[in-house]
């Protein structure tokens, strides 16, 4: 294609190039540095890698007249790196697809194989409501040969304006189209479908509710409880069973409960809930409220919803007892109560177990539209509750680590990870697809072939990342049985296919028989007919389909999940090439490993997320430091996280005022106020030499003001406050995910009160000045203890423990001297354009003047933003 077909914007050509190889570090930084050279910049970049394969794809604005030189010095990079790469440039006409839509997330979830057959069934519910899926995530982590539980693939949509979630997993009323549950029924998978916030957990303010029977429990409460009295348990409805129970002692319960077997995963699942800070509900239905007394106790729930039974001088009279005797729990009625009583949202409302069971299908379908994800399990299907996390977003090495945890109610429980046992006859395709452009129904037509195979055509691995310019990149690990056994291998070598596919179904084959002599003349070629179907079937429809099977040998799983850790890189108003470049170029250099590579912001490349795997010899503090260097030299934000599980555990946000959520020092205000500026300066100077400690110069500043009226100045002070960029949006966004909020600021506290309720916090301290009762001025003095240093570590700590979270769960940003303490015991401690000293001392840094930049820190991405600041709930 000649540089007049290009697309050109603003003085430049947009030019995409995707490669594919065997992964290993430096490679990025060896093409970034190219397109450096060349005076080209970054629009939009993504990577993930298949198996030991890599995948990556970049998209350029090239400078004037350097499109052919560029695309040379690429292609002789590739070749030198042992790399593919594919050019495309986008059509001058071509328009990315609209981004309206709410984005929504699906988990799939299963004990056996992933099928092409169930992701292609799951795209058939999708595209008959016109959703297009947007990113599919499959960690190593969440295969069951790795960690013994479940495969889990998590596939991000966006739906049309006005679709309701209870519509994808019903389906809609009157219409003959398959709800999402019952498609995945069908292939022996459970799903949740939930509106994206870009969290991988529950919101912190969630109310989670479980059933007791089959959920909780092991069995059904009431059946051992007739069982212990001798009784059968072939009755119906409860009130049948409780009423075989009438002259019964009511000592059964407590014979009951000395036995009560709880399901497996039942502590993991719970204990996980409330360290997020979730509240904890137990909604039955059996009237045994001394049993479900009892589990509360034992899992540490915080209360129970359950009917009484009638008793009789110590015996069951059959009966339940009181109103509800005769009434039947109206249960979109008790979530709502429970919900109000704890100050959280319905869609905030997650249900456990079969909270649908016996409901009309209109009152099931308006319980889905009200409340959040409703999970479904029954111990007689399900038999582990860790399943529960696995749907809720949790991963496979988090499930692990919860296992390892010892909670307040006693030590997690032990899991030993089962291997998969590999089928002696398969084989194994690693394959990469592409598109311009993303459009509804994609999934399905890239699997239609394969799914006649059912369990036979297994999907190992399948992952798919979007880009700015509306194309779409899937990688799949395609394992085919040859002698129909149902379970995964990693064996076996792929076909060698070509790069593009423009013929006729004859030329391709004839193409791929005469690439493959000698592949086809082993015993059984039914595998290779079958990837021969897909890729007919994919350039059919004007996919590029690559074979990638060469760069993915000699994979270990386990050395992407060592030393594991996030890097988030911000540059406002965009992250240039040349800053992109000297990062990518550190992390090449120390040996460390990039496995996935995500854009954060929306519209322009401002932030981007790195996973990366660093090598043994290389602390996280050793590459942290290399990186204040990089951050320093290009004006770029660089924070370093380890990536586990308590990087999503955190509850607790605590913030200083001045030159924090506010732009003034609010002394400097009252000072000018006060008409002391010059001598109020002069002291905060020496101050700064070390000539007078913080007590110190914030007495001798105080004393400044005496005389003045109280009221007038901090009215005046209050009306002209300047709020930090970001700030307002940064904490609307943090109430809404559920974190609890504080300023505590060596200022004064009606300003401190002020900004807490502009800001909507939840706590606020600061120092207090002593008025006058009488004439209303100020005394030059203080009242009460004053906030030190030491005293903001300490607040840090009383709040974490009054919200009932440990203090490694908690963020504390602020940019004095004086937050150093509170900074360093933080989980999290921001220097927010902090002074010199403070930014020497803090590990995390943010200079961009935008406090919603803290919300990058934590993996929230710009559009999840933008719709947790909308007031109006998704889908509503």
């Amino acid at each position: 294609m000649g540089e007049d077909a290009m697309t050109s914007t603003g003085g430049g050509n947009i030019l995409v190039f995707r490669g594919w190889g065997a992964d290993k570090p430096g490679i990025c930084q060896a093409f970034l540095k190219l397109v450096v050279e060349h005076q080209s910049e970054v629009l939009d970049m993504a990577q993930f890698l298949l198996g030991g394969g890599l995948m990556f794809t970049f998209v350029l604005k090239v400078a004037e007249q350097s499109s052919i030189g560029l695309m040379k010095s690429l292609s002789s990079c590739a070749r030198e790196q042992g790399l593919q790469l594919n050019f495309h440039f986008p059509d001058a006409g071509q328009v990315p697809e609209a981004e309206g839509g709410n984005e929504a997330v699906l988990a799939l979830v299963s004990s056996e194989a992933i099928t092409p057959a169930l992701i292609m069934d799951v795209d058939k519910v999708l595209w008959g409501h016109g959703c297009v899926v947007l990113e599919i995530e499959h960690r190593s982590d969440n295969m069951k040969e790795h960690n013994g539980d479940y495969n889990k693939v998590q596939i991000r949509i966006r739906c049309p304006i006005g679709l309701r979630l209870a519509t994808l997993m019903m389906g809609p009323p009157a219409a003959n189209i398959e709800g999402l549950q019952k498609v995945c029924w069908k292939h022996g998978a459970e799903v949740t479908s939930r509106w994206w916030d870009a969290m991988n957990r529950p919101n912190g303010k969630s109310l989670v509710v479980f059933g007791l029977s089959h959920v909780l429990c092991k069995e059904d409460v009431m059946d051992l409880v007739l069982r212990e009295a001798g009784l059968p348990t072939d009755a119906g409805a409860p009130e049948e069973k409780l009423a075989m129970l009438k002259g019964k002692s009511t000592s059964l319960l407590r014979k009951v409960i000395e036995h009560l077997p709880l399901t497996p995963g039942a502590k993991v699942v719970c204990g996980a809930m409330k360290r997020l800070g979730c509240r904890l509900a137990i909604l039955t239905n059996t009237g045994l409220r001394e049993i479900a007394e009892h589990v509360k106790s034992q899992l540490g729930f915080d209360y129970v919803i359950c009917r009484d039974v009638e008793e009789a001088d110590g015996c069951f009279t059959g009966r339940y007892l009181g109103e509800l005797s005769d009434v039947k729990f109206r249960k979109t009625d008790l979530l709502k109560l429970m919900a109000e009583r704890e100050g959280v949202r319905c869609q905030n409302v997650i249900t456990v177990g079969e909270p649908l069971k016996g409901l009309k299908a209109a009152n099931a379908r308006l319980m889905l539209e009200t409340f959040g994800p409703t999970v479904y399990f029954n111990s007689v299907k399900l038999k582990d509750l860790t399943i529960v996390l696995y749907l809720l977003g949790f991963s496979g090495s988090d499930v692990r680590a919860l296992r390892k945890r010892r909670w307040d109610n006693g030590p997690g429980e032990a899991k030993t990870t089962s291997s998969v046992e590999a089928p002696p006859s398969s084989k194994r395709f690693m394959l990469q697809v592409s598109a311009q452009q993303r459009t509804a129904g994609q999934l399905q037509s890239i699997f239609q072939p394969l799914a006649p195979q059912g369990s036979n055509v297994q999907l190992t691995t399948i992952r798919q990342c979007s880009l700015q310019d509306g194309g779409m990149c899937l990688g799949m690990d395609l394992t085919v049985l040859k002698d129909g056994r149902s379970q995964a291998t990693r064996a076996g070598t792929g076909i060698g296919l070509p790069i593009r596919f423009r013929h006729s179904r004859e030329t391709l084959v004839e193409t791929l028989g005469s690439r493959n002599t000698k592949m086809l003349r082993e015993e059984n070629e039914q595998p290779d007919v079958v990837v021969k179907d897909l890729i007919f079937a994919c350039q059919k429809v004007g996919l590029t389909i690559m074979d990638v099977n060469d760069s993915a040998k000699d994979f270990n799983w386990k050395t992407r999940y060592a030393n594991r850790y996030v890097l988030t890189m911000v540059q406002k108003p965009n992250i240039s090439s040349t800053s992109l470049s000297e990062v990518l170029g550190a992390i090449g250099s120390n040996g460390i490993n990039i496995i996935k590579i995500e854009r954060l912001s929306t519209r322009d490349i401002a932030s981007l997320q790195f996973t990366v795997s660093l090598p043994d010899d290389l602390s996280s503090d050793d590459f942290a430091s290399k990186m204040v260097e990089v951050s320093k030299k290009h004006g770029a934000d660089i924070a370093i996280q380890r990536d586990d599980l308590e990087r999503w555990m955190r509850r607790l946000v605590v913030f200083d005022m001045d030159s924090t959520l506010i732009q003034q020092e609010v002394i400097d205000e009252l000072a000018k106020l006060a008409g002391v500026e010059t001598q109020v300066k002069e002291i905060t100077e020496a101050a700064m030499r070390g000539e007078l400690d913080f007590f110190g110069s914030l007495k001798s500043r105080v004393a400044l003001l005496k005389g003045h009226n109280a009221e007038e100045l901090f009215a005046k002070v209050k009306a002209n406050l300047i709020f930090t960029p970001g700030a307002k949006k940064l904490c609307t966004c943090l109430k809404r995910l559920g974190f609890k909020t504080a300023v505590i600021s060596g200022g004064f506290l009606p300003v401190a009160q002020e900004v807490q309720r502009y800001l909507g916090l939840d706590y606020a301290f600061a120092n207090t000045l002593e008025v006058d009762e009488t004439t209303g001025l100020l005394t030059g003095q203080t009242s009460g203890p004053v906030v030190t240093p030491q005293r903001k570590r300490q607040l840090l700590a009383t709040i974490a423990n009054v919200e009932g979270c440990e203090i490694q769960q908690t963020i504390a940003v602020g940019d004095g001297a004086n937050d150093i303490p509170m900074l360093h015991a933080a989980g999290l401690g921001i220097a927010f354009c902090a002074k010199p000293k403070v930014q020497e001392v803090s590990r995390y840094r943010i200079n961009q003047m935008d406090l919603s930049t803290v919300l990058f820190l934590i993996g929230i991405s710009e559009r999840a933003m933008e719709r947790l600041a909308d007031e109006t709930p998704c889908g509503m």
